[in-house]
């Protein structure tokens, strides 16, 4: 990831598609953990991040868990 994010430049973006393929193979506590790291590295290098996550009922909980560490969360659902 940080191999990723260093050729990546200041003021890109990179895109994580998709957080609920994660939830699969990893625990809640772990992914929590490890979407923050991402968005704060991505905070300071700069970079943008787009974060995929569909809005299922399974994943409810975990994107009311994980969106404040996001200065914006989109709902396609009410776009």
């Amino acid at each position: 990831l940080n191999q990723a994010l260093d050729v990546i430049e200041e003021g890109g973006f990179m895109i994580l598609d998709s957080i609920a393929t994660l939830a699969i193979y990893n625990d809640e506590r772990t992914l929590k953990k490890f979407v923050k790291t991402v968005v704060e590295k991505c905070y300071s290098r700069k970079v943008k991040g787009i974060f995929v996550c569909n809005n299922s009922k399974s994943m409810k909980e975990l994107i009311e868990d994980i969106g404040p560490f996001f200065e914006q969360t989109i709902d396609s659902e009410k776009l």
